[in-house]
């Protein structure tokens, strides 16, 4: 007795290759049910996307910047507070996050970030909310900006620790030369003031102001031929300013005067 190979028609394979690509399809489009979210990272940003259903809406109920982002989260029936199962991406400002209960038609999302940070949305329609924390991929620039915070707040030893340990990261951090600069020339370090102000200098730093900063610093410490050079560059680089119209000499006013006072006259004169 011979076996029998079963072999299904052509049109058998494509009736059950249609089935699998539409229940493949199906998968992917319908909306999600509960709520998820999807985080990207970037160069500047951390990127939120939320997955919701059609009829939810989300809402930030607190300003930027701060430490935490507080999201309501609503819908027209009862949304089922389930836990949110996600993992926050490695190197960013986010630290972590809860779901609260807050109507049955609503929950509260609160994302706590690791420090006071701008946050708003990158995309509204799309829901995707951006978070400025690029300080957190590069602790140079990390350390820079705590230096901005203190020299901002008149802390100028926290600031200056700031911008060396900026420096120790990053060789290339012009901004931080220049900064730390500033405050070697407020506490009178000339010396080493003109080292962080030629490094500044020498990166490409993108302030304007270094070279009205090395122009007075010059002139200071005694060196009136560097002061006057980085005096002219620093105007050099100047936006023109708006030409205002010239006003008239009060002589030329006051016989314009007299011109239409002897019209007059002569028209009075003439009656």
């Amino acid at each position: 007795m011979t076996n029998r190979v079963f072999l299904p028609d052509k049109l058998f394979i494509r009736f059950i290759l249609l089935l699998l690509f539409l229940t493949t399809e199906l998968a992917f489009t319908l909306p999600p049910d509960h709520l998820e979210l999807r985080f990207k990272t970037e160069n500047h940003n951390t990127n939120i996307h939320f997955d919701i259903p059609q009829n939810w809406q989300i809402k930030i109920l607190n300003n930027s910047p701060d430490q935490k982002i507080v999201l309501k989260i609503s819908s027209d029936e009862k949304i089922e507070n389930r836990d949110l199962q996600c993992s926050l991406p490695k190197n960013s400002g986010l630290s972590d996050f809860k779901v609260l209960p807050f109507k049955p038609q609503s929950l509260l999302l609160v994302l706590n970030l690791k420090e006071p940070l701008e946050f708003g949305w990158k995309n509204k329609s799309q829901l995707q909310l951006e978070v400025h924390d690029r300080a957190f991929r590069d602790p140079a620039e990390r350390e820079y900006l705590r230096g901005l915070e203190f020299q901002q707040a008149g802390d100028l030893n926290k600031a200056l620790s700031a911008y060396r340990k900026a420096v120790f990261l990053n060789r290339k951090h012009g901004n931080a030369y220049f900064k730390a600069a500033q405050i070697r020339f407020r506490f009178k370090q000339y010396h080493l003031a003109e080292i962080n102000f030629k490094h500044a200098l020498r990166l490409n730093c993108d302030s304007l102001t270094l070279y009205r900063d090395m122009a007075n610093f010059y002139r200071a410490y005694g060196k009136t031929d560097l002061a006057e050079k980085y005096r002219k560059i620093y105007q050099d680089h100047q936006p023109p300013r708006p030409r205002l119209a010239s006003a008239q000499p009060e002589d030329s006013i006051a016989e314009k005067s007299v011109i239409v006072q002897k019209t007059t006259l002569t028209k009075e004169e003439t009656k």
